[in-house]
């Protein structure tokens, strides 16, 4: 009897064991290579950019500030002035209005996918009400998780110098600054690369919850159903081909981001009266045209000289068409299909401000790109190239951006 409650006490954990076993977790998580270039990325770019846009407020002057609900910008009197409101800018305070007031009945605001504005709210109660401070944590957070993934994925499938080089250009690309705002693409970016992750790995559970998540975070997310079912169809057949059942209810985990993109808008018909196409239409005017037109459009809005964003844009999409092919032999299937599909918000559609509005920003999530180009940055002058120009572009457009100029 003592013999068994002996063996009975010593099978239960005790309060030290467990604190070291969470120790020594927490170590070997923070000694994982990725994780430590992912984390000295973002926080080096977090408080490099984040000078950079104080830099810009305090030297340069603000003509007028572009969008609305500017009164939710941090004031000057406020001592988090500085590190915060250079960050509210367009889309940010739109996302802040949801999370400090919800939704409005029949309003535009609907186009805003409530994942991200509801991770703002937890978060900003959490710190005391600060919902522009939440925001930054957020896509801080989102993003050191998003690099991570990221090296991940294409350490698996390629190599670790490709996963590194992916690493940095995606951190470093034009439209980079965008993951540090509190805009809703750095944890669009985590999503999709865990959904991505998730498939190739044949783990589809976690590629369901991460393909709802994505669903609910940018109408973009339900792009996402396509590289998944391409996953799901190789899956089977390697299954056949093992003499197994080939498809299984796990591979319904693609069909996940259409699930609750439907679930939202049949929401916000049912509660706001509105749809995200309907109000995305109402206040920017984004509508589908053909590819072709919007090229023929952008070239001539560049011609003219009206808008200083659009010839970023245009080269992006015309390089987002270009690399496709080039993707065919260099990259699994479910990169290209990832791929084409985003080509979708790039070139299929236009915009009250300008032809290819945002075309740069919406191709910043656009991973295989990137892949892409870090499998060319196998030659020394790809790479020298690659982190000359894009620092250089992300700098630019960062100062644009704090000065409440439009970038996109």
């Amino acid at each position: 009897m003592a013999v068994a409650e002996q063996a009975e006490v010593r099978s239960v954990p005790t309060t030290s064991t467990r604190g070291q076993r969470v120790r020594s977790l927490v170590g070997a998580l923070f000694r994982d290579r990725a994780v430590q270039q992912s984390v000295a990325v973002v926080v080096g770019l977090r408080i490099g950019l984040g000078l950079i846009a104080w830099g810009a407020v305090e030297v340069l002057p603000i003509t007028s500030f572009g969008g609305d609900f500017h009164e939710l910008i941090t004031p000057n009197s406020d001592f988090l002035n500085g590190v915060v409101a250079p960050w509210q800018r367009w889309d940010a305070l739109w996302y802040q209005h949801i999370a400090t007031s919800g939704y409005t009945n029949g309003g535009v605001d609907a186009a805003f996918f409530p994942l991200y504005p509801g991770l703002e709210h937890v978060v900003g109660i959490i710190f005391g009400g600060s919902f522009a401070i939440a925001g930054l944590v957020i896509s801080t957070v989102a993003l050191v998780v998003a690099l991570v993934l990221l090296h991940r994925l294409v350490a698996g499938d390629i190599d670790r110098p490709t996963a590194g080089r992916s690493l940095m250009y995606i951190a470093l690309a034009p439209a980079a600054l965008f993951f540090f705002a509190p805009f809703s693409e750095s944890l669009f970016l985590a999503l999709s690369i865990g959904c991505l992750l998730a498939a190739r790995r044949r783990r589809w559970w976690v590629a369901a919850v991460c393909g709802a998540l994505v669903g609910l975070c940018r109408i973009q997310g339900v792009l996402l159903l396509v590289p998944l079912v391409v996953e799901a169809i190789s899956d089977a057949r390697d299954r056949r081909a093992r003499g197994e059942r080939a498809f299984r209810f796990a591979h319904l985990a693609a069909f996940t981001p259409g699930v609750t993109m439907a679930m939202y808008v049949g929401w916000a018909w049912q509660t706001l009266g509105t749809s995200p196409l309907t109000a995305m239409n109402t206040k920017w005017g984004q509508h589908f045209v053909a590819p072709w037109t919007a090229i023929a459009d952008s070239v001539s809005t560049v011609i003219d000289g009206t808008h200083a964003e659009e010839p970023l844009n245009l080269v992006t999409a015309l390089l987002a068409i270009a690399a496709l092919p080039l993707m065919v032999r260099r990259l699994p299937w479910s990169y290209v299909a990832y791929a084409a599909v985003m080509i979708v918000p790039l070139c299929f559609r236009e915009a009250f401000f300008s032809p290819l509005e945002s075309t740069a920003r919406y191709a910043a999530v656009d991973v295989p790109l990137f892949v892409l180009l870090a499998v060319a940055g196998r030659r020394m002058w790809v790479d020298r190239m690659v982190l000359t120009i894009f620092p250089v572009l992300l700098t630019f457009n960062l100062v644009l951006f704090s000065t409440s100029h439009f970038v996109g």
